[in-house]
């Protein structure tokens, strides 16, 4: 394909984007950065710290599911990445990025005869595509360890490496970090309307609890075959005793 510019496809035009002097900083999903309310407020302070300390490093501040872009205004050069556990689907060619894997392959002119064999029966299989494939070969997903850099005039996509934590690397204080993140994921989320999927499991009355100590408001939900299941009776005490607004869905 002929092209002088690396082009982002914007899987939605109502999308978000914020500006400062040096950098277009465009994002979809929700992030958000501890202790800073999300969207806007937190790209403000991710913006801030890429001039202080470049953006591999600031790339690590970012939590939540999302994809970023981020266009230097004076070089015209593009930053596109996705959260750190590469949770929200983004994908990329050596001509554009988009986070719509359908506007990538349309924009590819790629077609029912381009589809990769191997990759059909990967995902008949499993379910699901490794290895930052997808159905097309050209097409690949964005890693959540990397930065993709795509050079105005360059056709060539590079990678940077994230500058983030290994989860496997110990906390040096644990119960004390435990608690600060939930405090600052409450802070985060306070713009956000907020629905917990809340069942009998430890982990999802674990969360609730914690939300609600750090004075979280927000909505609770579950979904199960019978209103006499235990997971749903234990749901709906757990609410109650909390006082948040507590929905079943039964099937």
């Amino acid at each position: 394909m002929e092209t002088t510019d690396i082009t982002l496809l914007r899987k939605s035009s109502a999308a978000s984007g914020w500006s400062d002097s040096c950098f277009h900083v465009y994002w979809e999903g929700l992030v958000f950065i501890n202790g800073i309310l999300s969207g806007e407020e937190s790209i403000k302070v991710f913006t801030q710290k890429i001039h202080e300390v470049g953006i591999e490093e600031a790339a690590k501040y970012l939590k939540g599911i999302f994809f970023i872009s981020v266009k230097e205004k004076k070089t015209g050069d593009i930053y596109a990445f996705v959260d750190n556990s590469g949770l929200y689907q983004a994908f990329y060619t050596k001509e554009a990025i988009s986070s719509s894997f359908l506007k990538l392959a349309d924009y590819g002119k790629y077609r029912v005869k381009d589809l990769n064999p191997d990759a059909i029966v990967e995902f008949l299989y499993f379910g699901t595509l490794f290895f930052n494939k997808s159905l097309f070969e050209p097409i690949k997903r964005i890693p959540g360890d990397k930065i993709l850099r795509l050079l105005r005039g360059d056709q060539n996509v590079t990678m940077l490496s994230k500058q983030v934590s290994h989860i496997s690397e110990p906390l040096e204080n644990g119960t004390e970090f435990f608690y600060s993140a939930f405090e600052s994921l409450a802070k985060s989320l306070k713009n956000r309307t907020v629905s917990i999927d809340l069942t009998g499991g430890f982990d999802s009355r674990l969360i609730a609890l914690m939300l609600d100590h750090f004075g979280m408001d927000f909505e609770t939900a579950i979904s199960a075959g019978d209103d006499r299941y235990e997971d749903v009776v234990i749901s709906e005490k757990v609410a109650n005793s909390i006082r948040h607004p507590w929905f079943s869905t039964i099937q």
